[in-house]
């Protein structure tokens, strides 16, 4: 998504896309992304109905390091500049 124009013009300098993984929805946006890690709990290849969600400080006690740069799970409106990427004059 970081690839295709999702709020054209909202980019840095006035690109057409953006990191919609940082930024989501753009300035002043409500949304944010929330994790959920899996574990496969089956045997052979992995598929639907055979892995468990479980906490990101589990993955990492099993030895999974599982980071994400803070602005991820970060509302625009909460970040700097409230998320617009070009700041507002």
């Amino acid at each position: 998504m970081g690839k295709q124009p999702v709020n054209a013009g909202w980019g840095l300098g006035g690109a057409d896309t953006y990191s919609i993984w940082l930024y989501k929805g753009g300035g002043d946006c409500h949304h944010k992304w929330r994790r959920e890690t899996y574990k496969f709990t089956g045997e052979g290849k992995a598929s639907i109905g055979k892995s468990d969600n479980i906490s990101t400080g589990k993955a990492e006690r099993e030895g999974y390091r599982v980071r994400n740069p803070k602005e991820v799970s970060m509302r625009p409106t909460d970040m700097e500049d409230n998320g617009f990427v070009n700041k507002k004059r």
